[in-house]
């Protein structure tokens, strides 16, 4: 029995060590993604500000966010059942939210992919289901209400004005009646590789989430039956 017992003790802390490592490796993947997009946003603010300092929420979304692998990497190194339940649930959460955004992802992909259609055939000048005198009519309209408004757009900026003069003259060129077949194909393109690329990393984004919160889980579970009294009574670390 002492056989038995010692070696259902080995097997139930090898187990512990093997969720405890998949979960800091998730816990360190998911922080530096989290730092890497914020230094990203950083540089995109100082471009976009003239090198001003950052606002105070440029960092408070990306710290709120570091909290969750925090939990985690904290939760199995301390054995706490607490932190290891808010890397859990959150990221249950998160993965949720991943299915809804990968979903809406999908959906303007199959939107970008039929507007690029309609433009080819509308392009071709053969008569089809996808581009009819209304169809092709309704595109022109579009042309023109956003070329409007982007002109409109760019003269409530900072830029000089002979800088917003080449805008909204090369803006007005490419919406004109001649091209405007030409830049919306441009423009679907452009939104199918962006919704493909961004919808391809929520997917990886979602994945970590779901495998986080499915790691955290069963390393609780575990933990519970190694210490069904309180996750505080051993001092020795499994996790070295």
């Amino acid at each position: 029995e002492g056989i038995v017992a010692h070696q259902r003790l080995a097997g139930a802390m090898s187990a512990i060590s093997h969720k405890s490592r998949i979960v800091l490796c998730l816990s360190a993947t998911a922080a530096l993604l989290i730092l890497v997009e914020m230094v990203a946003e950083m540089i995109l603010w100082y471009r976009q500000h003239s090198y001003d300092p950052p606002e105070v929420s440029v960092f408070a979304v990306g710290l709120v966010a570091l909290a969750v692998p925090c939990c985690g990497w904290y939760g199995v190194r301390e054995h706490d059942d607490v932190l290891l339940g808010c890397f859990t649930f959150w990221n249950c959460c998160l993965g949720c939210w991943d299915v809804v955004v990968v979903g809406l992802f999908a959906a303007l992909l199959g939107l970008a992919l039929y507007m690029s259609r309609v433009v080819l055939s509308c392009q071709a000048n053969t008569a089809s289901d996808a581009c009819d005198d209304n169809t092709e009519e309704a595109l022109m309209h579009f042309c023109h209400r956003f070329g409007e408004q982007f002109n409109q757009s760019i003269l409530n900026t900072t830029l000089s004005d002979t800088e917003k003069q080449n805008f909204t003259a090369e803006m007005t060129d490419l919406l004109s009646e001649q091209k405007c077949l030409d830049t919306l194909e441009g423009l679907s393109l452009v939104l199918v590789i962006f919704v493909a690329i961004f919808g391809a990393a929520r997917c990886f984004g979602g994945c970590l989430h779901c495998a986080s919160g499915h790691y955290g889980n069963e390393l609780r579970s575990l933990l519970k039956q190694r210490y069904p009294v309180s996750s505080e009574e051993s001092d020795d670390s499994d996790f070295e």
